[in-house]
């Protein structure tokens, strides 16, 4: 059985490795949070650079018809347009999968 003495010392050992995984979990979040946001920016600036180059891009309707964003109000990604029927819509994004599997139904 450990002595008083050496169950402190082991436990502060124990409490001390806690605390750096702890840190080192909540570290690798931020990291994980900050790459996803230069991702999803640098998505941005391609479909920026996707326009015409005149300033003038061909805008994206919504295909909903209680929809407002069409026209003037429409997207500048199919990224974007893809988020907004599903955050506002509740649409199922297409995905390269679900096409595939769509083709081998048919």
């Amino acid at each position: 059985m450990l002595q008083t003495k050496d169950y402190i010392r082991e436990r502060e050992s124990v409490e001390k490795r806690l605390n750096r995984l702890v840190e080192e979990e909540k570290t690798l979040k931020l990291r994980k949070k900050l790459l996803n946001q230069l991702i999803a920016a640098d998505g941005d600036y391609t479909g920026h650079l996707n326009g015409n180059g005149n300033g003038a891009s061909v805008l994206l309707d919504c295909p909903r018809r209680d929809c407002d964003r069409v026209g003037e109000n429409g997207f500048t990604t199919k990224n974007g347009l893809s988020m907004h029927l599903t955050k506002t819509h509740g649409a199922t994004p297409k995905t390269k999968a679900g096409r595939a599997a769509r083709a081998a139904r048919q």
